[in-house]
């Protein structure tokens, strides 16, 4: 299975996890340094951290949000109440403005029944004698489907643009050029037919077709009246639209712009509609843009307006403006809903692009009830999937954005998985979000907030959460850093590049503490904290820097349900790592990578479910710390600095512990490292393969040890160092009432040490097998060197050994079994030059009585 996250202390032991974050991965299992800073390299290390105050300033910022872009529409401003049709162009910053010749007459019988119908208008915008540009104009009836599929009467408007050959195109192709049509409309001009679409006179009408056929138009028309008096009981809304006053008007605008250096178009088409509930409140916007030649050319805006208008007055009672912006130029069509906040985008065969393709949807409500809207989708492509008939993607608007600080929130609905990635950004929320291969649906909420010191010390500190709920698995999540300047590039903070599951929440908090004058101070510290609860595990999260490419920390293999934090002091190698699993599985490891400059930690944790902590401090006076509950963990922790050399690697191949503490003192005046005292303390029982290595000021030393304590156990280390060390075990304390156990060693140089046991009364029989108890001192190692030795264990009071020498080089092994009497059979066979060597067995007999046996080495 899978795992996740240190999400944010991957989002987070992360961003601050020393610094701060960018982008679009790392798996190390070499040796990761971070810590303290030598003289030599201090001075370019505090230009790098000097930066940290610019690198925030940019990337974050004071405003509680941005705003939402004001469109400005290119209303012709004529105050026309009844009808009246405008062409404008705009070319080369030259106007041209032409009257649609449409009268009360043509605009009923011609326009409103006739999609196909236009009024052809054209334009002369060059220095040649003949029109370049043609505008056809066409208004009429359609249908929009509405939230439920249904269909619903709508009012379209239809504009073609096309350059003419006759006039040899336009002579600027790449010129600035502003298309823009405004339809003045008396609402009393379509009231008629408004209500012609009457369901029941609409039934009528094709009952008279069939008059002919009496009896069954008689039945037929009763069945109409009782269903007629049935529909009298629901509000007129049902069936009849809300009518407004004959002398109210509305107007319509629709445009494009092709920016100077663009391409203009050979040939466009735009539409523009509206469906409504009332006139001042229209329930249903649509848009559609072809840009013809211009497809995949450049950058490409269409626009679009409406107003609605009381009789006599001249300030709109409802006021909206679209603004579409394509980059490049790209057929599409929209479909925005006030009411529910629901944005629309529909594909086509048209639609496909190979090429990243930036659609920004921009609505201003300038007089209304409804919010405005801001959203930018970046397709890395538009392929054959996604570009089709029937396919489309919805995202709640109404809840794009918290309205506070570094946050949002959005939901999105699709008629398909599509492979591709997009990235969904708003002024409502400061971060985009990239999404690859996208479920049907996605509920996604975040937010992250950022404290900021910059003195006396300089102080950072970020938490937030990440909350998704989807329909399926999502392919890929990319969270970029905010910034204040939108010509700076776009940085990715959070990277999960395998996926998520389809129910996750990762919360996160990180802290980054400095002085910035004096890189050397003890005080320094980066802490982060990151939670993360799931459907299922998660491969890989990584965090980023501004300014890096390499992530600051990078989490692989993380559990469901789980929690990471660490703190690290990384002038004095100080500080801690936790992780708590509350899922049951296997002990696949997770692996925790945190880097900045020459800092770095490597952290390989396996746990089956429970937690783990560690604590660490590499000085002359250090420590490294465990604990864990429920079952056995690994942990390969690697915490050092690539420029000094200073270091601390801890590797346990399998532990179990309680409280687990070694403390040491450490002297580093001579040629090498020095270990003087260590003292072990706490409860455990087991311990396999644990190496420590220590590097500092240019000096080293390791300690390897092993430790299974119960009936059958051992004891095992090595030590390379030049000077004693004295090892005191009478602080430890035994998971277990059976055992006790006490003593010292002092051994020096470099030291191979093992003790084993097996306590027991054994047992022969008769034919001369055995199968003894027994104990056994450097049994596998020819070179025990031992200066002082004190230790005992018991087993329940019953069986034991206590064993003291001084001076000693030895081989022991003393075996023990009972026999046909009540003293025990006793083999012992050793090798040892010793002073003041004395054993004492601890032993039942037969008849249940329990005694010390002195000096049974002279048996």
């Amino acid at each position: 299975m899978k795992k996740i996250l240190a999400l944010m202390i991957t989002f987070s032991l992360i961003y601050m996890c020393t610094i701060t974050s960018g982008m679009r991965i790392l798996k190390n299992n070499d040796e990761i340094k971070c810590c303290s800073v030598s003289p030599s390299d201090s001075s370019s290390i505090t230009n790098e951290f000097s930066q940290l105050p610019s690198i925030f300033s940019k990337y974050i910022t004071d405003s509680n949000q941005n705003d939402i872009t004001e469109i400005t529409l290119p209303w012709i401003d004529k105050q026309s109440d009844i009808l009246e049709w405008w062409i404008r162009i705009e070319y080369n910053n030259e106007l041209f403005e032409k009257k649609v010749p449409v009268n009360i007459s043509d605009f009923k019988d011609k326009f409103l029944k006739h999609p196909e119908y236009g009024e052809r208008v054209s334009f002369n915008v060059d220095e040649d004698a003949e029109n370049d540009i043609e505008v056809i104009a066409g208004f009429y009836w359609s249908v929009i489907k509405d939230v439920d599929g249904n269909d619903v009467k709508s009012l379209e408007k239809r504009i073609r643009v096309r350059q003419l050959e006759t006039g040899d195109y336009v002579q600027d192709q790449d010129g600035d050029m502003q298309v823009w049509s405004e339809l003045h409309v008396n609402y009393g001009l379509i009231k008629k037919e408004v209500h012609s679409f009457s369901l029941i006179e609409v039934m009528q009408n094709r009952l008279q077709q069939f008059s002919n056929l009496s009896v069954r138009f008689n039945q037929f028309k009763n069945r109409l009246s009782s269903f007629q008096e049935l529909l009298s009981c629901f509000p007129i809304d049902y069936y009849h639209p809300v009518s407004a006053a004959d002398s109210d008007h509305f107007v319509l605008g629709a445009g494009y712009r092709s920016p100077l250096g663009e391409d203009i178009p050979r040939y466009a088409e735009k539409r523009f509609s509206f469906a409504r509930s009332e006139l001042f409140g229209p329930s249903i916007f649509q848009h559609q843009m072809d840009p013809g030649s211009s497809k995949g050319k450049g950058v490409f805006e269409v626009l679009y307006g409406f107003s609605a208008y009381r009789e006599g007055s001249t300030s709109p009672s409802y006021d909206i403006a679209f603004s579409i912006e394509f980059n490049p130029a790209v057929s599409l069509r929209t479909k925005y809903i006030p009411s529910g906040g629901q944005l629309y985008y529909y594909f086509d065969e048209n639609s496909q692009q190979n090429s990243e393709t930036a659609i920004t949807f921009t609505s201003n409500i300038l007089s209304g009830i409804a919010e405005d809207i801001e959203l930018t989708l970046v397709f890395d492509e538009i392929n054959g999937a996604l570009g089709k008939t029937g396919r489309w993607m919805k995202f709640d608007t109404e809840i794009i954005g918290d309205h506070e600080l570094l946050g949002g929130k959005f939901e999105y609905e699709a008629s398909h998985i599509f492979d591709v990635g997009v990235i969904v950004n708003s002024p409502l929320f400061e971060e985009k979000i990239e999404l690859i291969h996208i479920p049907k649906q996605v509920d996604i909420s975040w937010d992250l907030d950022f404290s900021v010191m910059t003195t006396p010390l300089f102080h950072a500190h970020a938490e937030g959460f990440i909350n998704l709920s989807m329909s399926s698995s999502l392919g890929r999540i990319n969270v970029f850093f905010p910034k204040t300047d939108d010509e700076l590039e776009d940085q990715i903070f959070i990277d999960v590049p395998q996926g998520l599951p389809a129910d996750i929440r990762i919360d996160a908090a990180t802290t980054l503490h400095v002085d910035l004058s004096d890189l050397q101070n003890s005080a320094n510290y980066v802490y982060g904290d990151i939670q993360h609860t799931c459907s299922d595990d998660i491969d890989c999260i990584r965090a980023f820097l501004p300014d890096e490419s390499t992530p600051i920390i990078k989490v692989t293999e993380i559990p469901a349900d789980s929690e990471v934090r660490g703190r690290l002091h990384w002038n004095k190698l100080e500080g801690y790592a936790e992780m708590w699993r509350g899922s049951l599985g296997p002990d696949d490891p997770v692996e925790i990578n945190l880097e900045y400059k020459e800092f770095s930690i490597h952290d390989v944790l396996t746990i089956r479910n429970g937690h783990i902590k560690t604590r660490f401090r590499l000085s002359e006076n250090g420590h490294f710390f465990f604990d864990t509950t429920e079952g056995i963990f690994g942990n390969d922790l690697t915490v050092s600095n690539t420029v000094s050399g200073d270091g601390l690697s801890l590797f346990v191949h399998e532990i179990s512990a309680d409280d687990l503490q070694a403390d040491w003192n450490i002297d580093t005046s001579g040629d090498s490292l020095k270990i003087n005292d260590l003292h072990l303390g706490g409860m455990i029982d087991v311990m396999n393969g644990l190496i420590l290595n220590l590097q500092y000021q240019g000096k080293s030393t390791s300690l390897n040890m092993d430790w299974y304590i119960g009936q059958t156990g051992s004891f095992q280390v090595q030590l390379d160092q030049e000077d004693d060390l004295t090892i005191d075990f009478n602080d430890f304390a035994l998971n277990s009432t059976d055992f006790d156990f006490g003593g010292s060693i002092t051994i020096s140089d470099t030291v191979k040490f093992d003790m084993s046991w097996d306590l027991k009364q054994g047992l022969g029989s008769d034919q001369g097998s055995i199968d003894p108890g027994y104990f056994a001192v450097n049994k596998y190692n020819d070179d025990a060197i031992l200066k002082d030795l004190s230790f005992y264990v018991t087993y329940q009071d019953q069986y034991g050994i206590s064993i003291t020498l001084s001076n000693l080089q030895f081989y022991l092994n003393l075996e023990w079994w009972k026999g046909d009497r009540l003293l025990p059979y006793i083999w012992l066979d050793y090798e040892v030059s010793a002073d003041d060597f004395d054993i004492d067995l601890l032993w039942t007999n037969q008849n249940g009585e329990t005694k010390w046996y002195d000096h049974v080495e002279e048996w």
